[in-house]
């Protein structure tokens, strides 16, 4: 069954990954290498591997398209992706991929990726179930 799910509901689902921490989170964490007090996100840059370890996990993958030469993706990356309470929600409750759109132009086709920075989840069988522009102000996701 595929699931849309527009800005509110990804909104949504990062609210509830803030509050919410489930047995299969804790378990994966436990067999990861532990991440030091740190605000960066530990990518992935394989989707296949992501996808994956999702199905052993039981999560979502958030995958992130950026570009070096990118204004926007600069300020998503400070604002947003190095803030503490989102970089724990993402690593704890998401699968989290992240591919470099010049460096990776046949992935950029495949999920339809127009602009960027552009977020999508998928599940572990790569049903799309959200994508967006990402949006530089954590504060609208926690």
């Amino acid at each position: 069954m595929r699931i849309k799910c527009n800005s509110a509901c990804f909104l949504s689902l990062i609210l509830l990954a803030l509050t919410a921490s489930t047995g299969t989170a804790q378990q994966y964490s436990a067999s990861q290498p532990q991440m030091q007090q740190s605000n960066s996100i530990q990518w992935l840059n394989d989707i296949a591997n992501a996808k994956q370890l999702a199905a052993q996990s039981g999560r979502l993958v958030y995958i992130h398209f950026y570009s070096d030469n990118c204004a926007a993706c600069d300020t998503v990356e400070r604002h947003c992706l190095r803030n503490p309470e989102f970089v724990r929600a993402i690593q704890e409750n998401f699968i989290p991929v992240r591919v470099n759109v010049d460096q990776s132009p046949s992935v950029v086709r495949k999920w339809r990726v127009r602009r960027w920075p552009t977020d999508v989840v998928i599940d572990s069988e790569g049903n799309k179930h959200f994508d967006s522009i990402t949006n530089p102000n954590a504060t609208a996701y926690i």
